[in-house]
């Protein structure tokens, strides 16, 4: 794909609509060298589509115009980029978006070099957004360290290692550490295991050697 005559009527107005309307901004045809314009970023590209060699298969020239993937490239640092976020990203119709959604709405017309960087760092100078955004989560408190055990085995963490290759019926190990020693189990279980099944084993490895531990700590596992 390189010259206007390879491509179909239908196909070039999808290429060229971004150009004439995005969201509430109009501009003429002779804004796009403008948008296009700032310094040589793009010439290697360019040049090379102009003279038939293909080093760049993403990119496209359509009537003078440089396309990434049927995007409107820019220059990394065309006067037009923060217009652009603007439109995309403070007008009634964008609403305020966050960076991502922003990001989504832009990459479907535009493509620069650092796009997302400059989109996020423009979002998050964004006024109204410091202002009327807020989390909608209670702040997290802070972390609370575990108290040190004073005896060995009576507090206990474990946890679940899973995905490994089945050998011998067997493709999960369930590792349970005494949090003062440092000594820890190695149990092999296999897929499906239930809350049930667990206690069942941690008894007969864990319980039956150590005693009843005072505390268990893990990571909340639907299992358990």
């Amino acid at each position: 794909m390189g010259t206007t005559t390879e491509l179909d009527e239908a196909h070039l107005s999808r290429l060229e609509l971004p150009l004439y309307s995005v969201g509430a901004m109009l501009w003429p045809v002779e804004s796009d060298s403008e948008i296009t314009k700032a310094g040589d970023e793009l010439d290697d590209e360019q040049k090379d589509l102009k003279s038939g060699i293909k080093l760049h298969p993403n990119f496209s020239l359509i009537q003078e115009r440089l396309y990434f993937k049927r995007k409107l490239a820019i220059p990394s640092k065309s006067q037009w980029i923060p217009k652009l976020i603007w439109e995309f990203h403070d007008t009634p119709s964008s609403g305020h978006s966050r960076a991502y959604r922003t990001y989504c709405l832009m990459a479907s017309n535009f493509y620069w070099k650092g796009m997302m960087g400059a989109i996020q760092k423009y979002v998050a100078a964004c006024l109204v957004c410091q202002k009327h955004k807020y989390e909608a989560q209670s702040p997290a408190g802070l972390l609370q360290p575990l108290p040190i055990p004073k005896q060995i085995w009576e507090d206990v963490a474990f946890d679940f290692i899973t995905g490994l290759p089945r050998s011998y019926g067997v493709d999960c190990i369930l590792v349970v550490v005494d949090r003062l020693s440092k000594f820890g189990h190695f149990i092999p279980l296999r897929h499906p295991y239930t809350a049930k099944s667990v206690a069942e084993i941690f008894t007969k490895e864990v319980v039956k050697l150590h005693g009843i531990p005072r505390t268990l700590v893990s990571d909340r596992d639907s299992q358990i």
